[in-house]
């Protein structure tokens, strides 16, 4: 204001101590530095603030992507054990159903062989002499050969198909 004054009046003014002058003029400008420093370290903090918050933000997405991350783990580990216990039934039925197969098959072989055992004995002893007992008990035998090689076979197929 005192410089529109001495405009006005087309004046200069009577210079002050310049040391007076140059003091005034520092505090002005520190006090320009504090108002600035003030002014970016406020600034600073709420970036600061802005920056914890996506953190605390972030950290709490990770934990929730965690959370939800292990119980889909988890569900999948349940999901498989069933699905193992299942199977684990399963191929238990099927070899018992098996050995229920091999079972039977081998009474119906060992009454067959009982039945020619007993038809081998009435050959023997029948009156047509032992040229004829001869070829029947070979004709028995050959028998008998493939009824165990066909059981064999069977048993093979069933073994197999045992997964």
């Amino acid at each position: 204001m005192e410089n529109k004054i001495y405009r006005a009046l087309n004046v200069r003014p009577v210079p002050e101590d310049p040391s007076l002058m140059t003091q005034a003029m520092i505090l002005r400008e520190i006090g320009h530095a504090d108002a600035l420093a003030k002014q970016g370290r406020d600034t600073m903090q709420m970036e600061i603030r802005g920056l914890r918050t996506q953190i605390e933000e972030r950290d709490g997405r990770v934990v929730v992507a965690a959370h939800e991350a292990k119980t889909a783990v988890d569900a999948a580990f349940e999901s498989q054990e069933r699905a193992i216990a299942k199977s684990e039934l399963s191929v238990a039925k099927q070899l018992d159903q098996h050995a229920a197969l091999l079972s039977t098959t081998a009474h119906g072989l060992s009454d067959k062989i009982d039945d020619l055992k007993e038809r081998l004995l009435l050959l023997e002893g029948s009156e047509n002499g032992g040229k004829n007992t001869s070829m029947s008990i070979q004709s028995i035998i050959g028998l008998i050969s493939a009824i165990v090689i066909g059981g064999g076979g069977l048993l093979l197929s069933l073994l197999r198909k045992t997964p």
